[in-house]
């Protein structure tokens, strides 16, 4: 019909994904896809997931691509590209950045600009950051005053570097802004070392580094988050937690049973060093499947004889029971 709205202003949500198939600038996928984006005016969430390998590991995505989303950038509330590969043009994701005043979350975790800085953060409105490198302090609020700034950001997921100058540079952004931060999420990205016990080593070395700038940074911290690739390279029971209500663990690779045993038994001694702990999260379906179907007896053991005085509520990726799923399988 000739006065029909058209369907794309109906689409909140968009997801690109590309697997297998080049997008070359100038050719017909690029066209075509940028004409799509661009029939869609009030996108409030866009995520870009693309898993081919490109010949040139530093391509872009074209230019086109971004500039389509910008029609929608005055409703647009996450963007995610949670991929390293064909990351958007620096000056384009710039400009959308601008344009976005709604933007809630910005999941960048693995995409490097070169020489660029990104814009000043309207940290009124960003609640979630993952960046490789903190934005700029420019626009930090004059004697950092965050409150009457009203600033909104209350999470910030990091990847755990070893590299001296990224570390400093997200120490000085934390203590510019932990303050309003309540949730910290480190996650495991030392990858330099094929050599298994020296990039645990590694690891386990940095992430001290890192806890101890959530302690001194973060005095309102309230959930942390561990992404970690292997359960043997650190014990629980000797972190140095910051006072948090909730525990999430994400174990990245399967483990050995003994691994599970001892971090449930190391569960009571965390418990007695962190008092203000409620809540273990297991938030990875794979490790709860794991957990539940080749573990069940050793977590059983664990949570009804030896953590049996330990007010502490174990739960799956879903918020239940951990202990409440083994018995409906009938495990016990």
């Amino acid at each position: 019909m000739a006065d029909a709205e058209p369907l794309g202003q109906w689409t909140q949500r968009l997801d690109v994904v590309i697997r297998g198939h080049r997008i070359d600038h100038d050719s017909e996928a690029e066209c075509h896809l940028a004409n799509v984006i661009n029939s869609f005016h009030n996108v409030e969430i866009a995520s870009f997931a693309i898993t081919f390998s490109p010949r040139d590991h530093f391509s872009r995505m074209p230019t086109s691509i971004l500039i389509a989303l910008q029609r929608s950038a005055s409703s647009l509330r996450v963007l995610d590209w949670s991929t390293n590969v064909l990351g958007p043009q620096v000056p384009e994701l710039v400009e959308l950045l601008k344009r976005s005043p709604q933007l809630r979350i910005l999941h960048f975790p693995y995409f490097l600009w070169f020489n660029t800085s990104l814009p000043d953060f309207n940290f009124s409105s960003l609640n979630t950051l993952a960046l490789p490198l903190p934005p700029s302090l420019d626009g930090y609020p004059p004697e950092g005053d965050l409150q009457r700034a009203r600033v909104s950001l209350r999470e910030v997921i990091l990847t755990v570097e070893s590299i001296e100058p990224v570390v400093n540079s997200w120490r000085e952004f934390m203590f510019c802004y932990g303050v309003s931060i309540t949730s910290v999420h480190l996650h495991d990205a030392i990858f330099f070392s094929t050599e298994v016990r020296v990039r645990d080593a590694i690891f386990s070395e940095c992430l001290d580094v890192y806890l101890d700038m959530v302690n001194r940074c973060c005095p309102n911290l309230r959930k942390l988050t561990l992404s970690i690739r292997s359960l043997l390279v650190m014990s629980l029971a000797d972190l140095h937690l910051p006072p948090i209500e909730c525990l999430v663990l994400i174990v990245l690779a399967p483990q050995p049973r003994s691994a599970y045993r001892n971090l449930l038994l190391s569960l009571a001694t965390l418990k007695d060093r962190t008092p203000s702990l409620r809540v273990v999260q297991f938030l990875d379906f794979r490790n709860v499947e794991c957990l539940l179907k080749l573990h069940s007896r050793a977590v059983t053991r664990a949570l009804e004889r030896d953590l049996a005085g330990c007010k502490l509520r174990i739960e799956d990726h879903e918020g239940n029971l951990l202990l409440d799923g083994i018995k409906d399988r009938g495990h016990v």
